[in-house]
């Protein structure tokens, strides 16, 4: 589970890298840029926190499984 686990992590990172990278093109100069980056990093951290939510879950159901 912990590779599968850092590959959603993974993948969560290179999204949050493209908008930021996209964003920085699209607002280079514009006061909007500012609260979409804020709007970026809470989404990105609020899909951390789910990523380490669903891994936790995934580890516990396999222990069920067992014992």
């Amino acid at each position: 589970m912990t590779g599968r686990l850092s590959g959603i992590q993974d993948k969560i990172r290179l999204i949050h890298f493209i908008n930021v990278l996209e964003r920085s093109f699209r607002y280079p100069y514009s006061a909007l840029s500012n609260e979409i980056y804020i709007a970026e990093l809470i989404s990105s951290r609020i899909c951390h926190a789910w990523a380490a939510l669903v891994g936790a879950i995934g580890n516990g159901m396999k222990l069920i499984e067992e014992y």
